[in-house]
């Protein structure tokens, strides 16, 4: 008798173990750019709380959560603590890779974060970075993150140069509590300076600008939150020439499409991208009690961008006017389901969460015209729109994780999941398409123990990528502009294959409250299946990717 109530009490505590495991290494999740919207596949840490991220991109849940973390069974052994750490990230790609990636990247950064709570008075957040990039042999020269403004980019060449980045993130925020009511405002900031290394003449300089306002209420045991924001971004590149030598000019309009324009020596080259967006989160949140009731979150969060494409090229380059040639418009909406549940000796987790995009781009025509006979002034005129293209990206990952808790401190789990990517490009006017159908199960094993002052976590994930359905037809000639703008990127959406990826961490208690530690995650990507549909590119050598991902941290 005396053994049966002591195995009730065992189990009913372990949960808490479990999660307390994960009270430090969940801190790694955090970063500062406010401005992705890009979606990967989640390490099973972040998998676990995904939700509580969610959450807690809403300045207003900051202060709820300071207060109630303590009276709900979901929040009980999480916590937001302050940290510094130190990360370098190398990535090294052989065969084809995307040509504004480059086959050899590497990023060395600093990150801080933290927040000051005040009971009455509410709670102040924020969190600063700094990182130092670098790209090799990268295809394409101008435009920093291009993936924004695809497909209207340009470049200044096409043959193999190496960039250098500098970045800058700052966030920071007010929440409190009013009847209540939780509101919060949150700032954020991003400062891009990109330089090729091979010609200084280029610089390109990019800032993002967010703010976000947000609301939230509790009653008995739901949580609903609502957060609004807008945000602005800017970029310029400006390309000047010598005497002797002038900048080129590829502008590409999708589908492996461009047009060359000569600049002259002694000219130069400017365009200002401007992208303005307003955005909108809602979450409800089941809140459990204790361990045996059902918890889950509803969420799902909205993004509008509209991107303008400005420059003097039609201007014969010595003009300081300058023409919006493209238009692009996306609308992002990121879902997020989450349910878990507590049974006798084991944990079941749920998770969907995805980001389907819709893009739509414009290209402006213009004509000169003559406002002055004597003085031989000319004007352009907007006297038409094409709305060719359009872009559709659908990735959505359903995943499902149990945790087997073992004696008080130590725990395995088990994750199996499947993601669903759909992509498709296509321009209206020639009825030229690009299609990917992509499916990649995976699943992974992982441990985490407690002994003593130290807390070690590992885990191994297999996944498989299988092409499903692949169709390239634009009439373009395999010319090497089509091919690396365009052919390549499909063939890696259409490849079969394999990724291994193991993660470790280590935490060492060095006082109450306080913990220095590492963390390191070394993937490996295989590809040796493509869809080549045209049947004539010659390079189709497996592909392959190594990546390692290192941080020190101090947590307090």
């Amino acid at each position: 008798m005396i053994l049966k109530k002591y195995l009730i009490i065992l189990l009913a505590i372990l949960p808490y173990c479990v999660i307390a495991q994960h009270s430090n290494a969940v801190q790694l999740g955090k970063y500062n750019n406010a401005f992705e919207t890009d979606h990967a596949q989640k390490t099973v840490l972040e998998t676990s709380y995904q939700n509580w991220f969610f959450l807690r991109n809403n300045p207003a849940f900051r202060h709820y959560f300071t207060k109630h973390k303590n009276n709900t069974y979901d929040f009980k052994d999480i916590e937001d603590k302050n940290i510094v750490s130190v990360n370098s990230l190398g990535v090294k790609t052989k065969g084809d890779y995307l040509f504004y990636q480059g086959d050899q990247a590497q990023k060395n950064a600093v990150f801080a974060s933290g927040t000051m709570d005040f009971e009455k008075e509410g709670t102040l957040y924020g969190s600063g970075g700094y990182s130092l990039e670098d790209k090799k042999n990268t295809l394409l020269n101008y435009v920093v993150n291009p993936e924004y403004y695809y497909p209207y980019l340009v470049s200044d060449t096409l043959s193999k140069s190496d960039q250098k980045y500098e970045v800058y993130n700052v966030q920071g925020g007010y929440s409190f509590e009013h009847k209540e009511m939780y509101y919060g405002i949150g700032l954020s900031y991003q400062g891009i300076a990109m330089s090729k290394l091979t010609d200084p003449r280029l610089s390109v300089y990019d800032s993002w600008f967010k703010v976000d306002l947000g609301v939230a209420r509790s009653f008995n045991n739901h949580l609903i939150s609502f957060k609004i924001n807008y945000l602005i971004n800017r970029q310029n590149i400006s390309a000047s020439s010598t005497l002797f030598r002038a900048p080129s000019v590829l502008q590409f309009n999708g589908l492996g499409m461009w047009k060359n324009t000569e600049v002259k020596a002694t000219q130069g080259y400017e365009r200002m991208l401007d992208i303005k967006g307003y955005g909108f989160d809602i979450a409800y949140k089941k809140l459990r009690e204790n361990s045996k009731a059902l918890g889950y979150t509803l969420a799902l969060a909205y993004q509008n961008k509209i991107m303008n494409t400005e420059d003097n090229s039609q201007l014969g380059f010595e003009s300081n006017s300058k023409l919006n040639l493209f238009e692009l418009s996306s609308h992002v909406f990121t879902p997020l389901v989450w349910v878990e549940k507590d049974f006798s000796g084991f944990n079941m987790s749920f998770l969907f969460s995805g980001v389907n995009q819709v893009k739509k781009g414009k290209e402006y025509i213009y004509k000169s015209e003559k406002i002055s006979n004597t003085q031989n002034l000319y004007n352009y005129v907007k006297v038409a729109s094409n709305a060719f293209y359009h872009q559709y990206s659908f990735e959505n990952t359903f995943s499902l994780k149990m945790t087997v808790p073992f004696r008080s401190t130590q725990s395995y789990h088990f994750l199996a999941g499947v993601t669903h990517s759909l992509y498709k490009e296509e321009y209206l006017y020639s009825n030229r398409v690009i299609k990917n159908d992509i499916i990649r199960p995976f699943m992974e094993l992982g441990y985490m123990g407690i002994y003593k002052k130290n807390t070690i976590e590992f885990s191994f994930l297999y996944k498989y990528n299988k092409a499903l359905k692949n169709l390239y037809s634009t009439g373009n000639l395999l010319n090497n502009i089509s091919i690396n703008q365009s052919y390549i990127p499909y063939l890696i959406r259409s490849e079969s294959g394999y990724e291994l990826q193991t993660q470790v961490f280590y935490g060492y208690n060095i006082s109450m409250g306080q913990s220095i530690g590492i963390s390191a995650r070394l993937a490996y990507l295989h590809r040796n299946n493509y869809d080549d549909t045209l049947g004539n590119y010659s390079k189709m050598a497996p592909r392959s990717q190594t990546m390692l991902d290192f941080k020190l941290f101090y947590i307090f």
